[in-house]
């Protein structure tokens, strides 16, 4: 009995922490589940409220981009399109998602078949990573 209280407690304590974490399928995963594969550069992004473009801001706020597509590898995006997400970020010791502080290029994975589009994630194209990997040996020569 004392064993089973154990670890009932240890899972009661583990739970919270387990909210936190983020999983990241491997690429080749990532790309058949999604949507949308492209890689892309923000060319407009805007904050509701305006306040929250500081990266200071820790209230609750809504972020709305405009990306123009650069290489499209799965979805109806091709080069040169734009397209839009806005995303709700909530004050949150435990958020995963993070701001668009820079106009730098990024791998985006997006759910969804009309704008805006709320559910993606970015990987920075600049990094070499095993995302940008899996997307070279997908381009045709």
């Amino acid at each position: 009995m004392k064993r089973i209280l154990s670890l009932v407690f240890l899972l009661a304590t583990a739970a919270p922490a387990s909210a936190c974490a983020v999983i990241m399928f491997p690429p080749d995963h990532e790309f058949a589940q999604r949507d949308i594969v492209v890689m892309a550069r923000p060319v407009g992004v805007s904050f509701r409220p305006k306040q929250a473009a500081s990266l200071r801001y820790t209230g609750d706020f809504r972020e709305t981009v405009m990306w123009e597509v650069l290489l499209a590898w799965k979805g109806k995006w091709r080069s040169g399109d734009r397209f839009t997400t806005r995303r709700t970020f909530e004050a949150s010791p435990c958020s995963y998602e993070i701001r668009l502080a820079d106009r730098a290029t990024y791998l985006f994975y997006g759910y969804g078949k009309s704008e805006p589009y709320q559910h993606f994630f970015l990987v920075p194209a600049t990094q070499p990573s095993q995302y940008m990997k899996d997307l070279s040996s997908r381009i045709k020569r």
